[in-house]
C-alpha cells in the first residue's frame, strides 16, 4: 500500500454514465493508498448526474460533493470564448479552496469525470517513479474531420520551450497538430516534457497546487480563439514557482469518448462527402465566373 494521502478533485456535468463508471474506478484505486479524499463539483445537469452522485457521497467515506444550478452553458459562446473559460476556472478554483481545507495531502489527481476510459494500473504504475511535480494523460479521441485517433486535447497542451503560446494558430494548424502530437505520443515510451498537458486526467504533487497558484483565462492572439485555456495558465504559474518537472506519460492513456470504428466511419464519410462537394462547388463557381467575365456580351453589358 502507498502511504500517501490522494485525493481526487473533479468537474462533472451531465455524464451519468461515465461518471458511474469513473466512481467505480476511483473505489478501484482507493485500498492502494493509506488514504483517498474525493472532491466532485457538478453544476446544471439535467440527467442522473446529481442523484448519482448524492448516492455515491452518502455511502462513501471522505466524498465532498459540491451541486449547483448556476443557468449558464459554458459552451454558448464557442469552445474558446473568454465566457467558457472564466467559467471553467471559476468551477476549477472552487476545488482549489476545498483541497486548502485538507490535512497532510501528498498527491492530487484533477480528473474530468466525463471521460470514457482510463487503465486504473496504469494511473497506480504512475507512483513507482515520483520524480515528477505533474504527470498528465495522452488523451486520444475520434473526430470526424479526421480519420483514425487523435491528440484529444490539444487546447490545454503546450510545448516545453514555448509553453505560454498555443501550438496552433489556424483550424489547419490544428488538425495537423492533433495527427502529429498524438503519433509521436503513441510512439514515445518515456515520460515527454510538455509547457501544459492535461487530456481529461493529470496528478500534481499537492504541494504545487497549494503554492497559491489558481485556473484562470489570458489572451490567445490566436484569431478565433479569445482565451488560452485555464490549464495553461495554471501551469504556466507553477512553472513560474519552482514546478517545472511536467511530463506527459504516454503510457497514461485516456480515451475520451466511446466510439467505435464503426462509429467513427459514419461520422467521418459524411463529411469528407460535405467536404468534398463544397470544393466542387467553389471550383464551379470560380469556372463559371471566369467564363461570365471572358464572353462577348459580359464585355458589352460593361
Amino acid at each position: 500500500m502507498n502511504p500517501c494521502h490522494l485525493v481526487f478533485c473533479g468537474l462533472v456535468r451531465n455524464a451519468e454514465k461515465n461518471l458511474l463508471l469513473n466512481l467505480q474506478r476511483i473505489e478501484e484505486i482507493r485500498p492502494h493508498f493509506q488514504k483517498v479524499s474525493v472532491i466532485i463539483f457538478e453544476n446544471d445537469s439535467y440527467d442522473g448526474t446529481k442523484e448519482v452522485l448524492s448516492q455515491y457521497a452518502n455511502s462513501t467515506e471522505g466524498v465532498q460533493v459540491t451541486m449547483a444550478d448556476f443557468g449558464q452553458d459554458p459552451f454558448n459562446k464557442g469552445p474558446y470564448s473568454r465566457h467558457r473559460i472564466d467559467l471553467m476556472s471559476q468551477y476549477r478554483n472552487q476545488y482549489l479552496k476545498a483541497l486548502q481545507k485538507l490535512d497532510s495531502v501528498d498527491y492530487v489527481c484533477v480528473i474530468d469525470l466525463d471521460v470514457f476510459h482510463f487503465d486504473t494500473s496504469r494511473f497506480l504504475a504512475c507512483f513507482d517513479d515520483c520524480n515528477w511535480d505533474v504527470r498528465s494523460a495522452l488523451g486520444i479521441n475520434r473526430v470526424e474531420y479526421l480519420w483514425g485517433y487523435v491528440f484529444y486535447d490539444i487546447y490545454a497542451y503546450a510545448d516545453v520551450d514555448d509553453y505560454t503560446v498555443l501550438p496552433f494558430h489556424n483550424f489547419e494548424e490544428f488538425k495537423s497538430r492533433q495527427k502529429s502530437l498524438y503519433r509521436a505520443c503513441r510512439h514515445a515510451r518515456e515520460l515527454i516534457p510538455v509547457g501544459s498537458n492535461f487530456n481529461g486526467l493529470a496528478i500534481y504533487k499537492a504541494e504545487a497546487l497549494l503554492s497559491g497558484v489558481e485556473y484562470s483565462g489570458a489572451e490567445a492572439h490566436v484569431e478565433g480563439v479569445e482565451s488560452m485555456c485555464e490549464h495553461v495558465v495554471l501551469h504556466a504559474a507553477l512553472r513560474e514557482k519552482g514546478f517545472t518537472m511536467q511530463y506527459l506519460d504516454p503510457n497514461l492513456v485516456v480515451t475520451y469518448q466511446d466510439i467505435s470504428l464503426w462509429a467513427h466511419l459514419k461520422m467521418y464519410v459524411p463529411f469528407q462527402v460535405i467536404r468534398y462537394m463544397r470544393k466542387v462547388y467553389g471550383w464551379l463557381r470560380m469556372v463559371s465566373s471566369k467564363a461570365r467575365g471572358s464572353s462577348p456580351l459580359a464585355e458589352t453589358n460593361l
